[in-house]
């Protein structure tokens, strides 16, 4: 059997769930953003829940491929989407 490669999306949100991010509210971040993105007709974006991204001092955190987003607030999310579906 061979591998297939399939595009499930264009862009992968990692929110992570290390202690010091949930604490923070990581875990409402995800939750949030799934919803706004359900709003949204058209895009390729997946959340995804990370373990631990070792960015503590900077938490919640969430990264999509070599951005960075920390101390990431709920009036952070819509930006974050623009900038992704530019």
């Amino acid at each position: 059997m061979s591998m297939k490669k399939t595009a499930i999306a264009t862009h992968y949100l990692f929110v992570c769930h290390g202690k010091d991010c949930s604490k923070e509210g990581s875990k409402d971040l995800k939750k949030q953003l799934t919803q706004e993105l359900k709003k949204r007709k058209g895009h390729k974006i997946k959340v995804v829940k990370s373990k631990c991204l070792d960015r503590c001092k900077f938490a919640p955190s969430v990264v999509c491929g070599n951005h960075w987003y920390g101390k990431v607030r709920t009036k952070d999310l819509a930006e974050i989407i623009q900038d992704l579906e530019k």
